[in-house]
């Protein structure tokens, strides 16, 4: 009896550790999704900053760069999640 109850114990941990990993990986690739997306935005007002010369523009290149950071922070793993997006 007491090697099913510590059994059972056991399996439920791996049961919540497997379901904490998947959501966690669920959430970094959220992130990383939004993140491409805003890069892709980056790269096209960069492309028209270059073309106009618009000093607006440069304060929207910005924006972008602080909610791609805000991404990578809430990721878990600013390091990588920063050199996934910008070496992509």
């Amino acid at each position: 009896m007491l090697i099913f109850d510590t059994m059972k114990k056991i399996s439920l941990i791996v049961l919540g550790l497997g379901i904490l990993v998947t959501s966690c990986q669920s959430e970094y690739g959220e992130r990383m999704n939004k993140a491409l997306q805003l890069k892709k935005e980056y790269q096209k007002v960069h492309i028209h900053l270059q073309n106009s010369k618009n000093p607006n523009l440069i304060t929207q290149l910005s924006e972008i760069k602080k909610e791609i950071r805000f991404h990578a922070t809430v990721s878990g793993n600013e390091q990588l999640f920063l050199k996934e997006i910008w070496n992509n």
